[in-house]
């Protein structure tokens, strides 16, 4: 009777055993069969100097817009971005965000890598916003001693930035006066952070309202206006000369 007491006894805690193996081994391959993360996208893009990026989910392209007169060939940002990945490099180069500078002045490729080692591109572009045309307006232009007839006024698409007109009108009974060969000239323009040059026969130089012009056409006079801190973005106007009767 002892004997088969002892044999169930060693009996159940085999089955125990047993059974305390099996849950072991089925812990070992849960922890064995865990999924690595394949997100690998980023959310969320900025500079350094709070300008928001757009984020196109379908082209993987992130837009950012700076001001115009910001000279991007030298302009250097700190992007603050957030990303569902474990890693987010430029070439062999982490970037930690709000962290690592880099220059803007070309396309650059962010690549995002997930858990599971796939990696997603994105491509970020950052641009000028389109200048204002009303920052080149002429406000005032006068031929000096010809002011008994002559109204000077200009005209312009904003849409186009690179040429404009200035129409200046005379009395249709009136004959083009022969000063205008060799004429003073005063330019007021809306904006100060402008400089004003003059194109004659193809030479640019400043404008100089002591110097006498020849303005018989657009060859011999153009007037420039430049963005003094944008130096690439100017708009050129051309004369033209009108008789109009309604003006008198």
């Amino acid at each position: 009777m002892i004997i088969r007491n002892f044999i169930k006894i060693i009996y159940f805690i085999f089955i125990a055993l047993f059974f305390l193996s099996c849950g072991r081994k089925s812990s070992n391959n849960v922890s064995e069969t865990y999924i690595k993360s394949s997100n690998k996208d980023i959310t969320s893009f900025q500079l350094s100097n709070n300008i928001e990026g757009i984020i196109d989910t379908n082209l993987n392209r992130i837009y950012v817009k700076v001001p115009y007169n910001i000279n991007l060939s030298n302009e250097i940002y700190k992007a603050i971005f957030v990303t569902t990945g474990q890693d987010v490099k430029i070439g062999q180069i982490s970037q930690i965000s709000n962290n690592t500078p880099n220059l803007f002045n070309r396309d650059l490729i962010y690549t995002v890598y997930a858990e599971d080692e796939s990696k997603k591109d994105y491509i970020v572009s950052v641009l000028n916003e389109p200048v204002d045309p009303y920052l080149f307006n002429i406000e005032k232009f006068i031929i000096v001693g010809t002011s008994d007839y002559y109204i000077n006024t200009y005209n312009f698409n904003p849409d186009l930035i690179s040429q404009r007109n200035i129409r200046i009108y005379y009395d249709y009974t009136s004959n083009m006066p022969p000063s205008i060969t060799s004429s003073k000239v005063l330019i007021n323009t809306e904006f100060d952070n402008v400089e004003i040059n003059i194109i004659s026969n193809g030479n640019l130089s400043p404008f100089n309202p002591n110097t006498y012009y020849n303005l018989t056409n657009s060859n011999n006079f153009k007037v420039q206006i430049k963005l003094k801190e944008y130096p690439y973005t100017f708009v050129n106007y051309e004369l033209s000369f009108v008789k109009d009767p309604t003006i008198f």
